[in-house]
């Protein structure tokens, strides 16, 4: 006895999960992308209590000459946000980069923030983006921008905050 020949009508389920795969993606791709909104996510927030994933790190070569010599980051996982502050031999932040990122679906969003400061504190200089991965995504949606209203006293705040979490 051989084997029971199949009809041509048969369906596989390779092809159809093949099928139904290349509709979906198809689907997607004719889904208009949003544009990534600045200000939508909460960067400068204050941190997670339970967050307590933190790092140290020396410069790289080329910021040795700068006033900044270490660069401390934390992973505030409840946020899914990662922040590093550089700061100077006195211990006073001269850096803030902090990024956060929300997840829908396919589709990831993130913000960031990268702030310079002053040895007195003050902010030198700064700028907010964001963008969008994934599908449905494009770099046109991309979005940069100026610093908002109360960014700075935020900023001083989250950098503190985690040079006190991370340093004690």
């Amino acid at each position: 006895m051989g084997s029971p020949r199949r009809s041509s009508s048969v369906v596989t389920t390779p092809f159809l999960v093949r099928h139904v795969l290349l509709a979906a993606v198809a689907c997607a791709a004719q889904l208009p992308a949003q544009a990534a909104r600045l200000g939508k996510q909460s960067v400068l927030g204050s941190i997670s209590p339970v967050s307590r994933d933190c790092r140290r790190a020396a410069p790289g070569r080329e910021l040795r000459t700068t006033a900044i010599k270490e660069f401390v980051s934390l992973r505030d996982s409840v946020a899914h946000r990662l922040i590093g502050v550089g700061i100077d031999a006195s211990r006073r932040p001269r850096f803030l980069d902090a990024m956060i990122s929300e997840y829908q679906g396919r589709r990831h969003e993130t913000e960031s923030v990268t702030i310079f400061f002053s040895e007195t504190g003050k902010i030198v200089r700064g700028e907010r983006r964001a963008f969008t991965t994934g599908t449905p995504a494009s770099r046109s949606d991309d979005r940069r921008g100026a610093l908002f209203n109360g960014d700075s006293a935020a900023a001083a705040d989250l950098a503190r905050a985690v040079l006190r979490r991370c340093l004690g």
